[in-house]
């Protein structure tokens, strides 16, 4: 493309050199010098739309490249699909244990129905291991709070069997004094139950 510019570029600098070198030119040579100037002009232009077209043209082999590429990425994933079936099906065709589709499925509906038989054993089982340790749990707790009840009784018995003790004792001790006076002071009267003067 750009070998396609040069020459016409060539033509215009040395048709400007010329006319510089020329100090005076005759109006018919000034008309003819820019006539050939225009139908270089004229050169270059058409040059330049045969670039673009170029380009248009390029762009659109792009598209049309990009097309085929996305097409023959499809075709690349059908094709992996049909080797990747082929290959099962030649394990399926040389396994001696398979016997079709039918007894496979059947088969496979068995584990799975062992599978969730023992998948509910094993719930039931975990559900009955936090029962019991949920009731084991409740069952210390109440071990606790009985114990618990049982010091705080004896105490409020120590407690109240030391205060009727006391109180007994001064009980007591007040009786026999009064009881110690009383007999003082019979004592000191006279047989005859009058009560000595004082001196």
């Amino acid at each position: 493309m750009s070998d396609q510019l040069l020459p016409p570029l060539d033509k215009i600098s040395s048709t400007i050199e010329s006319s510089k070198d020329q100090t005076a030119l005759t109006p018919r040579e000034r008309n003819e010098a820019l006539q050939h100037e225009l139908q270089q002009l004229e050169q270059i232009n058409s040059t330049i739309d045969g670039v673009l077209g170029s380009f248009h043209k390029a762009s659109s082999d792009l598209d049309k490249v990009l097309h085929a590429t996305e097409s023959t990425d499809k075709l690349l994933d059908i094709w992996i699909r049909i080797l990747s079936q082929t290959s099962y099906t030649t394990k399926l065709l040389s396994d001696k244990n398979w016997k079709g589709t039918t007894r496979h499925e059947e088969e496979y509906a068995n584990k799975k129905r062992k599978f969730d038989e023992l998948n509910q054993r094993f719930q039931a089982e975990k559900q009955r291991k936090e029962q019991e340790r949920e009731q084991q749990l409740n069952r210390k707790l109440e071990q606790q709070r009985r114990i618990k009840e049982r010091e705080e009784s004896l105490k409020r018995r120590v407690y109240g069997t030391s205060g009727s003790i006391r109180r007994s004792t001064r009980g007591s001790s007040t009786s026999a004094a009064r009881r110690g006076t009383t007999s003082a002071t019979r004592g000191s009267r006279g047989a005859n139950g009058r009560t000595p003067a004082r001196r």
